[in-house]
């Protein structure tokens, strides 16, 4: 895959922030020392160069898919935790940044009860009506964690597992969530200090992290980059349902080989009931041949081989199972197996003798899609490369 990589320093960006965000040396060696304790092989210009792209997927992330910027997913926690979890990790790779958190004052049990009261009488929801949140916002944390916070603003940010618990009154996580929000509190106060003092800012950081947290699902809108399960994006998508049949055709003419498979081999396999007797034939098999080896062993009859020349049409049966058949077109030729477990509990010790090669006719299922693939995974990096790259190049002015 091609990568397009440009180094620069110190440039003014039109990012998701109001104001133009500037990586100044420091800030660059914080993140550096992140990517290397991932990566030895990593390099501060690839950590430049991630930052920039970073911004950049940031910024198409607040133009083309707004809603990313909150919560990736309904089931999952919102951006804002995930941020505050990257926070953390990023400034306790500083070791001369020192932190006293006081300790959290945990209300009550009974208190925690009360708090949770509104949240008891709904259900869990990936989001709620605007009636549900006034009156879940009417429960206030200041006091409890030094910033405004209400328990709708909790539930909302909570994963949906932890807010079904949450509805079901678990007054020991409300308990974990508000010491979390209380020591970020401090957290931030301590740290942004001590960042600052380091020619870091706190705030850049933020912006940093939520980038960061971002890439992943942005190159996989821009089909740069594989969801999970093979399912491609919707970006994806449009520039497949736009490839031409002239497309497909020179793609074929240009990468013919790939689409060779082997269409028939010529094989021998012998079935055996026992492992030590399967053990036995190959050592013997390995010493002459696995044909003068059956000749040598007057305990194998006919009914144990399985022999001749085996096409992807050739049917199934007793004698070559779906199993078998599909050991026999993944042998390398003159290679003798080792004795191998059949799906049917038999021991099996096969040996291809001669293969021979077909490809795909050109308006086959197999070439079109993995043509239409190739050739859309191409345009979008190319695309996806020429969008960076004008961007970039804007911010530089």
């Amino acid at each position: 895959m091609k990568w397009f990589i440009i180094f620069l320093v110190g440039v003014c960006l039109p990012a998701f922030a109001s104001e133009p965000l500037v990586f100044n040396q420091a800030t660059i060696k914080l993140l550096d020392q992140v990517y290397v304790n991932q990566n030895t092989r990593w390099t501060v210009e690839k950590t430049k160069q991630r930052l920039l792209e970073n911004q950049f997927l940031l910024a198409e992330a607040k133009r083309l898919k707004p809603e990313l910027i909150s919560r990736q997913s309904n089931v999952g926690f919102s951006n804002q935790v995930h941020v505050r979890e990257l926070l953390y990790a990023l400034v306790r790779t500083q070791q001369d940044i020192t932190l006293s958190l006081p300790v959290f004052k945990k209300p009550s049990h009974d208190q925690l009860t009360t708090m949770l009261a509104p949240a008891m009488s709904m259900t869990p929801a990936n989001t709620y009506t605007q009636t549900q949140v006034n009156h879940l916002s009417k429960v206030k944390f200041d006091s409890y964690v030094t910033k405004p916070l209400n328990l709708a603003e909790l539930l909302t940010e909570q994963s949906l597992q932890n807010r079904f618990r949450l509805h079901q009154g678990d007054t020991q996580l409300l308990a974990t969530l508000l010491t979390q929000h209380f020591e970020f509190v401090h957290f931030t106060q301590q740290a942004k200090k001590q960042l600052h003092d380091k020619g870091i800012e706190f705030e850049q950081l933020q912006q940093i992290a939520l980038a960061e947290l971002l890439r992943s699902p942005m190159l996989t809108y821009f089909g740069v980059q594989q969801q999970m399960h093979a399912e491609r994006s919707e970006f994806l998508e449009q520039i497949i349902a736009n490839i031409s049949k002239s497309e497909i055709t020179e793609y074929y003419r240009k990468h013919k080989q790939q689409f060779k498979y082997i269409s028939q081999v010529h094989a021998e396999a012998v079935k055996f009931t026992d492992a030590n007797q399967a053990h036995a034939f190959f050592e013997q098999a390995k010493v002459s041949d696995i044909g003068k080896a059956v000749g040598q062993d007057p305990s194998i009859n006919t009914s144990q081989i399985t022999k001749g020349i085996f096409t992807r049409k050739t049917p199934t049966n007793n004698a070559l199972s779906p199993w078998l058949k599909q050991l026999l077109f993944t042998l390398e030729v003159d290679s003798l197996s080792k004795p191998i477990r059949g799906a049917d509990n038999h021991w099996y010790v096969a040996k291809v003798s001669e293969k021979q090669f077909e490809y795909f006719p050109a308006d086959s299922e197999t070439v079109i899609y993995q043509a239409k693939l190739a050739i859309a995974q191409s345009k979008a990096l190319d695309g996806y490369q020429s969008k960076l790259a004008n961007w970039l190049e804007k911010a530089k002015g």
